[in-house]
């Protein structure tokens, strides 16, 4: 049976336990990929389908701003590029 011994409230803030414990943890794979030199990781597939949702949220006032639109749309073009990149 699988226990959850540790929450965080970042993503970032895995690698580094991960890297001092003998935990171990679930997250997307481009960011497993970026931690992985850093903190001398090793990298398998999950066992277990997990799907993590990913949302953007921003002040309301922000919704008609212009720099502001260009920002959440090149956020979306970038990950829709890696998922693209990832499925291949």
């Amino acid at each position: 049976m699988r226990q959850r011994a540790m929450t965080v409230s970042s993503l970032s803030q895995m690698p580094g336990i991960v890297g001092m414990t003998d935990m171990v943890a679930t997250l997307p794979k481009p960011m497993a990929q970026a931690y992985a030199a850093a903190y001398d990781l090793k990298i398998v597939p999950s066992p277990v389908h997990v799907e993590l949702p990913v949302f953007m949220m921003w002040n309301k006032r922000m919704d008609q701003d212009s720099g502001h639109i260009w920002l959440r749309e090149s956020i979306i073009n970038i990950h829709d590029e890696i998922m693209l990149k990832n499925s291949a």
